[in-house]
């Protein structure tokens, strides 16, 4: 049934009708998401299940436009926290590194103690009374030692 009304000038009848027809989707939307019923709203079920998917689908694309920025976000956060390893990295092999050679080189702690182990060797073989006066104060007094207990070239 068409109920006839007052025309007013400048307010199109047609341009009010598809404003509310247009606009009928969202209101729907709104007020299911707000808790009301499919019922209360006087609407299909096929109605309701097509204004639903298109809410998860625009919540889908919302998520998928979102994607890069917290994509190249999360990558730049990955990148930092990867130079900072490396550099952590590059500072603990220097500090390996130096203590390597502190310990083994030349003049380290290794050659120190094999040094003062050698050094100790001499000086315990320079106390004994048989190495006293070195090589050359062995090869002298090798013929009294050697020569009979009598004999003495005096």
């Amino acid at each position: 049934m068409f109920l006839a009304t007052q025309r007013t000038e400048g307010i199109s009848t047609s341009d009010l009708i598809c404003k509310i027809v247009r606009d009928y989707d969202e209101y729907i939307r709104r007020n299911l998401a707000r808790g009301y019923t499919r019922q209360q709203l006087n609407v299909g079920f096929m109605k309701e299940k097509e204004l639903r998917m298109k809410d998860r689908f625009g919540k889908l694309k919302k998520q998928i436009r979102e994607m890069p920025a917290k994509a190249h976000e999360k990558w730049s956060k990955l990148e930092d926290k990867s130079a900072e390893m490396l550099d952590k990295w590059e500072n603990k092999s220097r500090e390996f590194i130096q203590g390597f050679l502190r310990m083994f080189s030349r003049d380290g702690a290794i050659s120190g103690i094999f040094k003062s182990g050698k050094e100790f060797v001499r000086d315990a073989f320079k106390m004994s009374p048989e190495y006293e006066g070195g090589e050359e104060s062995a090869e002298e007094e090798s013929p009294t030692l050697g020569s009979p207990a009598g004999s003495s070239s005096d």
